[in-house]
């Protein structure tokens, strides 16, 4: 059996026979995705929810007014200047969902024929497509409000990056439409150094299940406050400038934003207090 602990675009086209380009572009479709034989979400933790509170936040480094510098595992140093990361929407993934339904709304989810590409997408009333413009140089936390709904049971959470709409612009009035990632900073590793100056429409979507052993509060459905947790410390894990494209660098910065995102759940009584009563997070590692 296939464990759903979570599913990124890029996994998903390998599942389904689609392929890396060598140059470092994004994946590309391949053959229709044949995933008939996987379970549904119900093998995961399952909430009932009445309600959301969406909130982003990030780990490992700490910025400071210049931007901020790691060392990525091949022991290349980054320093990021600017740029910006465009989350285009987060939603609840219904329990009923199911990875058969992967040639319609289930490869809207991964990031495959999303709305912007005018292909059918799924929709739940927890959605928030904000298009929201993160300034990668001061990686501050942020929350997208939230949102009620009549009660469902949900099995995980789905969040988008992709390219902004027309008439996006970021806080300071940088226009953002047609980006979901750039990038300004530099790299050196020992006598060598460059600079990186990227910009890219990848998108890139990725479903986190809920934490094992998350349980939901007595008497009817609860209300979740979620946070999505980026560990900026391993932004640039994999990556060399000496050998890869802006494309394939810009690739593999959306793939490790998938991979090594936390999934932080509080939950509550909806008519609670925003005092959390429970709280637990859930990272993939490296399963």
């Amino acid at each position: 059996m296939v464990s759903l602990r979570r599913l990124s675009l890029g996994s998903a086209l390998l599942l389904g026979g689609g392929s890396l380009l060598s140059t470092g572009c994004a994946p590309v479709q391949g053959e229709a995705l044949d995933l008939s034989g996987t379970p549904t979400f119900r093998e995961d933790v399952a909430l009932s929810l009445s309600g959301v509170d969406w909130g982003f936040g990030w780990s490992g480094v700490t910025p400071d007014e210049d931007g901020w510098s790691v060392t990525n595992d091949l022991g290349i140093t980054f320093s990021v200047a600017g740029g910006w990361l465009l989350n285009y929407s987060v939603t609840l993934v219904r329990c009923s969902e199911t990875m058969a339904n992967a040639s319609t709304s289930w490869l809207s989810l991964i990031g495959v024929g999303t709305a912007h590409a005018g292909h059918e997408t799924y929709e739940d009333p927890s959605e928030v497509e904000a298009q929201w413009g993160e300034q990668l140089r001061m990686l501050k936390n942020g929350s997208l409000g939230e949102r009620t709904f009549e009660g469902d049971e949900y099995c995980g959470v789905h969040w988008l990056i992709a390219r902004a709409d027309a008439d996006v612009f970021g806080e300071d009035g940088t226009e953002l439409a047609g980006t979901s990632l750039s990038l300004e900073g530099s790299w050196r590793l020992g006598g060598e150094n460059g600079d990186l100056q990227l910009r890219t429409d990848f998108t890139q979507g990725v479903v986190l299940r809920f934490p094992e052993h998350t349980q939901g509060v007595d008497g009817g459905p609860s209300f979740a406050n979620l946070t999505l947790v980026r560990d900026a410390s391993q932004l640039f894990d994999g990556i060399d400038p000496r050998i890869m494209n802006d494309y394939a660098v810009a690739w593999a910065m959306l793939e490790n934003l998938a991979n090594e995102v936390e999934l932080s759940v509080e939950l509550r009584k909806p008519t609670e207090s925003k005092s959390r009563s429970a709280r637990l997070t859930r990272r993939r590692g490296r399963e």
